[in-house]
């Protein structure tokens, strides 16, 4: 019987956790050394309904209006320009920023396949299987990516602000220097990611279309979440437009 389609997820969880309780009993009546093989019942559980966020209510992901994410870019170290327009224009994370390679750029898209984390730990492996990914090149995106490989010294496209191998740590840094600068409220880098979904759907972009370029692996978040700040971005859509590009969406 599969269970995931069967019962509810709670209804699996309840019932595991009686069945827990009487295993647990009997080792203790008993006296046994076992290993409790409900430890981990958790990481095997159905996922939950998505959560939904009452009618009004904006939802708790940090997205940059366009004049602030201006700002943090105007004020942003010279060496860095070039890696904040392209985490804003692609939704791109640190990590993935860092694990982009020459050989990762074609004619026509960019292959995110690799990743590497603030500690340097290198892996081609993102959060889902979804997360490796094609990203189709834009004008302005084609821009960055020139700009990039001018100053790209060996295999590594994306480099720090003294030339080095990009580094999300010293990438963080010079981030929380430039807000200072531009006097807005502080955002972690993070949040280029979720405003490129944001001013995405604000523009026009399709749901699926902005599903894939993301790396979800389902449609709950765009449309759950992002989806919300639709509203607040209107003022900003002839702006995000001018800076996306007219070829982006397409």
């Amino acid at each position: 019987m599969n269970l995931k389609k069967s019962l509810a997820r709670q209804t699996i969880f309840d019932t595991l956790t009686v069945l827990r309780q009487i295993w647990l009993a009997g080792c203790d009546e008993y006296n046994l050394q076992q290993r409790d093989p409900f430890r981990d019942m958790k990481k095997f559980m159905p996922p939950g309904p998505p959560k939904r966020l009452p009618l009004g209510v904006k939802p708790n992901i940090p997205v940059w209006r366009f004049e602030d994410a201006m700002k943090i870019v105007e004020n942003m170290h010279p060496g860095y320009v070039n890696v904040t327009r392209i985490m804003f224009l692609t939704g791109l994370s640190a990590s993935e920023i860092a694990g982009i390679r020459k050989q990762d750029i074609t004619e026509d898209s960019l292959q995110i396949v690799n990743f590497v984390s603030r500690n340097g730990k290198k892996s081609t492996l993102g959060k889902t299987p979804y997360r490796p990914r094609e990203i189709p090149i834009t004008k302005a995106i084609r821009t960055c990516l020139e700009e990039a490989l001018q100053s790209a010294h060996d295999e590594n496209l994306f480099r720090t602000a003294k030339g080095e191998h990009f580094s999300c740590s010293d990438f963080y840094r010079h981030w929380n220097s430039a807000e200072k600068k531009a006097g807005v409220d502080h955002m972690k880098p993070y949040s280029t990611r979720h405003s490129f979904a944001a001013w995405s759907l604000a523009i026009g972009v399709i749901p699926d279309l902005v599903v894939e370029l993301m790396g979800h692996g389902s449609k709950e978040m765009v449309y759950e979440v992002y989806g919300k700040w639709k509203k607040d971005l209107n003022k900003d859509v002839e702006s995000i437009r001018r800076f996306m590009g007219d070829d982006y969406g397409k």
